[in-house]
């Protein structure tokens, strides 16, 4: 009750600094906009697009379209020049250059989310003020939708000793940061001058309250106090269609969430140990434990063991003392850090389902560059992590879990079958078959040697008042794009 009563006390007295077209969106995250883009996250990708600019940006129908780019030119397959648009300023004055660019590329760099996403680009090298040459190691197909990603900085606003007490964040995007209390509440307000970003809509302020309960956003959409919401949990569905003036839609999330074995580990050289192992591992509970709070649907692979909610720890151990294992097995469990999921809960609630199975855990929590460590050198038994990749995009999945990059370990690199499934996969993709059914084939192979089992991956429910008018389409970035609503003051409330 004193949750509810704190969120309603802040959204009341941002509602009374409200101006204009002014939308409050209640956000399961707690943004910081005054950081720069370190992941692909919800929050990192909302601070580039509204404070920054990307070089490319997708539209409604998932093509990536020019955005701080004009034009660029071929030169041969791995060598391509880029001209910038004429005319475009940072909030702080300062004229994006490709100084701007290149410098931002090698920023996003240290971060290892932009290192695998950007590990086919050995340089981008400035030509002219606006042009600047991007050179590849190896041709790269969806290179415009990468660059999507590939946040524009004020480097010489950023690299300044001083900066001015009015300006928080200085980028050409379409809002500017005027207040955030942390973990409380961001305002921004629409630039009143900046170039001339296609397809622009009408809001002029958005406030951003971070709600992390489901119920509490649910509540608040309801009673008014926030005009959009995300991460509803799916039984919503049925209550907002009952009201007109409410709507409703999907976002498809990118990231898998599972557990990667060890098959050169001496116990998990045996298949059938493995398998004890994903149907000791009850995927319902972890999954209901560790994002149900979060709202959006959570959705597991139907070739698991415990797809449904029964419990298989006593078949499970049944295999193991079968296999000469029933007197216990030492397993050494890491576990990735992720921002948005609690690690030391995931942690907590693997070591009590293995426990069942008599198997002493040594367990530790990595960051996200130790942990690729951990994985490329095998220091594990059990691997707990999450693989973020473009949503929809089977090709992308199942390089991440197959192929090694100079930044980043395949997520099977610790399993004897990856080289033969890294053949089959080539084989296949020269033969006439979809990508789903490439992906399906090899997703029965790797639940089949239960060399990675998959806990879970999201689709989230965003709702929002029928007044706001949210261009449709299945963003590949995951989530809608704000600076493009429109507020209809004629629709009926």
């Amino acid at each position: 009750m004193w949750r509810w009563f704190s969120i309603t006390v802040v959204i009341w007295l941002v509602l009374g600094t409200a101006y204009g077209q002014s939308v409050v969106w209640g956000s399961s995250e707690r943004i910081d906009f005054k950081k720069l883009p370190e992941d692909t996250s919800m929050g990192s990708l909302v601070v580039g697009n509204l404070l920054y600019d990307p070089l490319f940006r997708y539209n409604a129908k998932g093509a990536a379209i020019p955005w701080l780019v004009s034009q660029w030119k071929q030169l041969s397959p791995t060598r391509i020049v880029f001209q910038l648009r004429a005319h475009v300023f940072f909030s702080s004055g300062n004229r994006l250059t490709s100084q701007d660019v290149s410098w931002s590329f090698n920023t996003l760099l240290k971060h290892g989310d932009f290192r695998q996403l950007f590990g086919m680009i050995k340089s981008i090298n400035p030509l002219t003020p606006s042009r600047f040459l991007v050179v590849l190691k190896t041709p790269c197909p969806n290179l415009l939708g990468r660059l999507t990603y590939l946040f524009v900085y004020d480097r010489l606003w950023l690299r300044a000793s001083h900066h001015h007490s009015t300006l928080l964040v200085s980028g050409s995007g379409p809002f500017q940061l005027t207040e955030q209390i942390k973990n409380i509440r961001a305002v921004l307000k629409r630039k009143s001058k900046t170039w001339n970003h296609p397809d622009q809509g009408n809001i002029n302020q958005l406030v951003v309250i971070p709600i992390r309960h489901e119920q509490t956003r649910f509540s608040a959409l309801l009673n008014g106090d926030v005009d959009i919401t995300d991460h509803l949990n799916m039984f919503r569905y049925s209550v907002l269609t009952q009201l007109p003036q409410f709507q409703m839609f999907l976002v498809r999330h990118s990231r898998w969430v599972g557990l990667l074995f060890n098959g050169f580990a001496p116990a998990l050289q045996n298949k059938v140990v493995r398998k004890a192992l994903s149907m000791g591992i009850n995927a319902s509970m972890l999954r209901m434990q560790l994002v149900g709070h979060l709202g959006g649907k959570t959705y597991q692979n139907e070739l698991l063991p415990d797809a449904g909610q029964r419990d298989y720890s006593s078949q499970a151990y049944q295999l193991l003392n079968k296999e000469g294992y029933g007197s216990g097995i030492k397993l050494r469990v890491v576990v990735e850090q992720l921002s948005d999921l609690d690690s030391e809960q995931a942690l907590h609630l693997l070591k009590l389902m293995l426990r069942r199975l008599n198997i002493d855990v040594r367990a530790q929590i990595l960051s996200p560059t130790r942990f690729r460590q951990a994985l490329s050198k095998c220091e594990g038994d059990l691997f707990f992590l999450a693989m973020k990749n473009r949503p929809n995009d089977l090709i992308s999945h199942l390089n991440t879990m197959l192929k090694n990059t100079i930044d980043a370990p395949a997520a099977l690199n610790c399993s004897p079958q990856r080289e033969r499934l890294l053949k089959e996969f080539d084989v296949l993709k020269k033969q006439e078959l979809s990508m789903s059914d490439i992906y399906h084939r090899l997703s029965v192979t790797i639940n089949h040697q239960y060399d990675f089992k998959p806990l879970f991956w999201q689709s989230a429910l965003w709702a929002s008042r029928s007044m706001i008018h949210i261009p449709h389409g299945r963003y590949p970035l995951g989530l809608p794009y704000f600076d493009e609503m429109k507020v209809d003051t004629k629709v009926n409330q």
